[in-house]
């Protein structure tokens, strides 16, 4: 995507272009991984401010939900032993 200006730069599928925040889940019985997805297209803003110091997350910038795009998640499974989406 390259890096990001003031106006924004759009990501994607949001934030993290993958697997978001959820942990994935397995279960022997059904030989199944289960995955929440996320699709949040944001743009990322440059925004001045100073490091607040501490353990605490600095981005530099903002990432913010751009209006005119949908907002969708999915919860996937997919056998393990065959590949395919059940």
């Amino acid at each position: 995507m390259g890096a990001a200006d003031r106006e924004g730069r759009a990501h994607a599928a949001g934030r993290e272009r993958r697997v978001e925040w959820s942990p994935m889940a397995f279960s022997p019985k059904t030989r199944l991984a289960y995955a929440l997805n996320l699709h949040q297209p944001m743009t990322y803003h440059v925004e001045a401010a100073n490091y607040p110091g501490g353990s605490k997350l600095w981005l530099g910038g903002a990432f913010k939900v751009i209006p005119s795009e949908k907002q969708w998640g999915r919860l996937s499974a997919v056998n393990v032993d065959t590949g395919k989406v059940a």
